[in-house]
C-alpha cells in the first residue's frame, strides 16, 4: 500500500508478504491423497458388490444342487423300494431293501449337512446320535418286517 503526503506524492511503501508456496504445495498433497482414498474406496465399493453378487449366485447353485440330489435320491430309493416289493427271490429283495436303507441312510446325512445354516461348525455328536437312530430303526424295522 502507498503512504502518502498530504498532497497526495508516493513517500513510500507499506505493506507485508507471506509465502505461501508451503501451504499451496500442502493443499495440491492432500488434494492429491483425497483423489487416491476416494478412488480406492469406488474400487472396494466395486470389488464389495462383485463378491455380494458372487456369493448370491453361488448360494442359488448351492440350493440348485441340493434340490436335485434330494430329488435324486428320492427317485433311487423309490424305485429300490418298488423292485424289492414285487421280487419273489427273498436273498434278492432283502438285498434290495437293504440298498434302499443305505439310500435313506445318505439322504439323512445329506439333509443334515445341508439344514446346518453354518457348514463348519456342525454338531457332530447330535449329527452322529440322529444318523445312529435312524440307521437303528430302519434295520429294526427291515429286521421285523
Amino acid at each position: 500500500m502507498p503512504y502518502r503526503d498530504l498532497d497526495g506524492s508516493i513517500l513510500r511503501w507499506f505493506g507485508a508478504a507471506t509465502d505461501i508456496h508451503e501451504q499451496k504445495l500442502a493443499k495440491e498433497r492432500l488434494e492429491v491423497e483425497v483423489k487416491s482414498r476416494t478412488e480406492a474406496m469406488q474400487l472396494l465399493e466395486v470389488k464389495e458388490e462383485q463378491l455380494v453378487r458372487s456369493l448370491a449366485e453361488k448360494n442359488t447353485l448351492l440350493q440348485e444342487v441340493h434340490h436335485r440330489v434330494k430329488n435324486n435320491l428320492q427317485v433311487i430309493s423309490s424305485l429300490l423300494r418298488m423292485q424289492g416289493e414285487v421280487l419273489k427271490d427273498q436273498t434278492a429283495a432283502a438285498a434290495l431293501k437293504e440298498s434302499h436303507q443305505r439310500v435313506l441312510s445318505m439322504a439323512l446325512i445329506h439333509e443334515q449337512l445341508y439344514g446346518n445354516k453354518e457348514m463348519d461348525q456342525i454338531d457332530f455328536a447330535e449329527f452322529t446320535q440322529t444318523l445312529v437312530s435312524e440307521l437303528f430303526r430302519s434295520y429294526a424295522v427291515r429286521g421285523t418286517g
